[in-house]
């Protein structure tokens, strides 16, 4: 709505000035006003393209999963395509892929679902020397005493990790 009103606030600007309809103070506003939508827009795009605030969200990102599966949901390709478009842009930055299991040792497992994203990324032509994943099996898990179902999906994932 707002950028809306904004394209249509310029229409009406550019129309008065060619038609010379402003007259007195509103010809210095409309001119003021199309300084600060064209100006200073401008200058808050030029910021230092390395600044871990673009990080279009928090590390570690964790994606979970079901029992004894390494399928990707369609949130977490959507989320998995925004850090490759952000790796993609920033070349210096590596990450680690960590898979993760419930219930008691699981290496394959755990390394299949790490293999998983580190492919999907791939797939998103992401540069695999910016990557590098590992199956934890049940090494670290969030809860170590699973009393409920609650429990093991909080230990059935793969979490990213920024390398810093």
């Amino acid at each position: 709505m707002a950028v809306l009103m904004l394209d249509w606030g310029k229409m009406l600007i550019f129309r008065s000035i060619k038609n010379q309809k402003l007259k007195g103070i509103l010809y210095p506003l409309s001119l003021v006003f199309l300084l600060i939508i064209f100006v200073v827009p401008a200058s808050f795009s030029q910021t230092d393209s390395t600044s871990l605030d673009e990080i279009p969200f928090d590390f570690p990102i964790v994606i979970r999963y079901k029992n004894n599966s390494s399928e990707l949901s369609h949130v977490n390709r959507y989320r998995l395509s925004v850090l490759a478009d952000y790796l993609i842009n920033h070349p210096n930055q590596k990450i680690i892929i960590e898979g993760h299991v419930c219930c008691g040792p699981a290496k394959a497992v755990s390394k299949r679902r790490a293999r998983g994203v580190f492919r999907q990324l791939r797939k998103l032509n992401v540069p695999k020397e910016q990557m590098s994943y590992i199956g934890k099996s049940f090494d670290e898990p969030k809860v170590a005493k699973e009393k409920n179902e609650q429990d093991k999906d909080m230990n059935r994932r793969v979490e990213i990790e920024l390398v810093r």
